[in-house]
């Protein structure tokens, strides 16, 4: 089916409660295909969260196609969180664009736990000066699951500040891809840009393919990307573990470590716990 949801926040509304929204496939012997086309727009000095959770009910096939279109006028505040749930034989593709206005701030979130094959693609157009926008994720595969994510944050205008960091820790057979791009636009003096990717590897088994990219036409900026890929730190087991912590919950400890440093910046405490519990309940 091809449906969508809108959410439109008023011009100076501040919105305390967080919008939730559940996206539930279900289905037990069709091969389902859905399409959803979202559109949020975020009014000029309005202020909202918003959560999205996927979710699949049944052993069906399936693949979801989502495009989600989001506005954060000027003055506007936006935080958004996307937990992908979806059972090992869903498929997602996930289209996210983000326009920003003057002086605007925007966080987004991409944990990525279950899933066939995932692509997310997250644009984010910065369209007017003094923008903020915060890019984080973090993946926990294993299995033969297969995840790329692609992001691009545009600098447009001058005086800008992009932070990204996507973080991902793979076991089994499990590959993934994270390919960023900045472009900074002959504009976009003062522009502020910063890009990290993380990897660790749990098995010999499991790939990470990260490919960090920069394209600047301006000047006077500060820019940097980085990328690492390489195993739980042997020195840190260790030492936990000679202090009388067996070596599956010195394990555990690292790995929730490592996701932590993304989890961290979710503003709403429930979030963060319940991303922790899935942390520690998954290998």
């Amino acid at each position: 089916g091809s449906v969508g949801i809108f959410v439109y926040v008023p011009k100076g509304k501040l919105i305390e409660t967080p919008l939730q929204v559940v996206h539930v496939t279900k289905g037990d012997e069709m091969i389902l295909g859905i399409q959803h086309r979202n559109l949020f727009i975020v009014g000029e000095g309005a202020s909202v969260k918003i959560v999205e959770s996927y979710h699949t009910l049944g052993e069906a096939s399936s693949l979801r196609n989502d495009v989600t279109e989001i506005r954060v006028e000027d003055r506007a505040n936006l935080e958004h969180i996307r937990i992908q749930l979806a059972g090992n034989e869903s498929s997602q593709i996930n289209n996210m664009e983000i326009h920003q206005g003057r002086d605007s701030v925007a966080k987004t979130f991409v944990f990525t736990m279950n899933g066939d094959l995932i692509r997310n693609n997250l644009i984010f157009k910065l369209k007017d000066e003094h923008t903020e926008t915060h890019l984080m994720g973090a993946y926990l595969l294993d299995g033969v699951q297969k995840l790329d994510n692609f992001t691009q944050v545009n600098h447009m205008k001058p005086n800008c500040f992009s932070n990204e960091l996507y973080k991902g820790i793979l076991d089994d057979k499990a590959s993934g891809s994270f390919t960023g791009r900045i472009n900074v636009f002959p504009d976009a003096q003062k522009t502020n840009a910063y890009q990290s990717s993380r990897n660790i590897l749990l098995s010999d088994d499991a790939q990470i393919n990260t490919k960090p990219q920069l394209e600047i036409y301006a000047d006077d900026v500060k820019c940097s990307h980085g990328a690492t890929t390489g195993r739980l730190n042997e020195e840190a087991l260790f030492y936990l573990q000679a202090r009388g912590i067996n070596k599956i919950d010195a394990r555990k400890l690292l790995i929730h470590a490592f996701v932590l440093e993304v989890s961290e910046h979710i503003s709403l405490e429930p979030v963060r716990d319940f991303i922790d519990q899935l942390v520690s309940t998954r290998y």
